[in-house]
């Protein structure tokens, strides 16, 4: 039993400090926060049952053991599988994983959007800025590559647009679905520059931050090789009570640092049902973290 206790408290302490350290704490905070988290209590035995001609109960001893044992193995199975949930979460990860805008974008299928009535694959398929401006304008930029539609195989044609409704598309609409390039209603609570009357703030530099709820109180730090980091609770209760509340995390350069939400900017980028933006209307680079039970992006602007 007691060697069952001590690899669960090790664990537990290794999951903290390894979700601290993701978050973007310096190795000596987070060692604190270790420290902190080694008061946590181990969960209760569990009650004793009998069972058919079974007439006596297991020892104590023996239930608070398994207990602990089960304990170590669902904080194991969390932790191995914890980016295979966040895998799950994505919306079009390519295999799994999206490290691009476009590979977080990715769809079985090529999607379109009506454009002065007829039908375009969306600039957020390409991997381009929203909105589309003209047949050959994504975001503000102009290339002729943009003038994209949608073959019936899910392929994308170049060339021209076509008229709702023909060429195997539904009566009176176009291919695939649009919604990608639109701000997700169940999108995660992230820091934004966007203020919403009332909603608490949290500074990075000169630059103040609040939480895309309006409500949440942001965290948000300067580490010492330049990366801002601003997180965000997610609203959802920990599992186990050692084990930190998980958190929309946005990680980026304190000199290029992106905005989320962008309802002033006139381009935007769209990456798992967030809009990303920069100063200038520039294309900010996205990416998703994969570890952990947070929500982590990494976002940075063109210098």
């Amino acid at each position: 039993r007691l060697e069952s206790e001590a690899r669960s408290k090790s664990l537990a302490s290794f999951f903290f400090m390894s979700v601290a350290m993701v978050r973007g704490f310096p190795s000596s905070i987070a060692l604190l926060l270790l420290i902190g988290s080694s008061t946590a209590s181990t969960p209760p035995p569990q009650a004793c049952e009998k069972d058919g001609n079974i007439d006596e109960c297991p020892a104590a001893s023996a239930v608070a053991a398994t207990a602990e044992t089960d304990d170590f193995g669902q904080g194991l199975s969390l932790l191995m599988t914890a980016g295979s949930a966040a895998r799950v979460r994505d919306r079009g990860a390519a295999e799994g994983l999206a490290t691009t805008a476009e590979a977080g974008n990715a769809t079985a299928e090529c999607n379109e959007y009506k454009f002065q009535g007829l039908c375009y694959r969306t600039c957020t398929d390409m991997g381009e800025m929203e909105p589309r401006n003209s047949i050959s304008n994504c975001g503000g930029v102009e290339d002729w590559s943009f003038v994209q539609r949608c073959g019936e195989d899910g392929a994308p044609i170049s060339g021209s647009g076509m008229a709702p409704g023909l060429n195997g598309r539904p009566m009176g609409a176009c291919f695939g679905d649009s919604a990608a390039t639109e701000v997700s209603s169940e999108a995660p609570n992230l820091c934004t520059q966007d203020r919403t009357k009332g909603a608490p703030s949290a500074k990075i530099g000169h630059t103040k931050f609040y939480c895309s709820d309006g409500k949440t109180q942001p965290v948000a730090t300067t580490l010492e090789d330049g990366t801002a980091t601003c997180g965000c609770s997610l609203g959802i209760t920990p599992r186990f009570k050692w084990m930190p509340e998980p958190a929309g995390v946005l990680k980026m350069p304190a000199q290029q640092m992106c905005n989320t939400g962008c309802n002033h900017a006139q381009a935007w980028l769209m990456f798992n049902g967030i809009a990303f933006c920069c100063p200038g209307n520039e294309k900010p680079t996205v990416s998703k973290q994969l570890l952990g039970p947070d929500y982590t992006v990494h976002c940075s602007c063109p210098e």
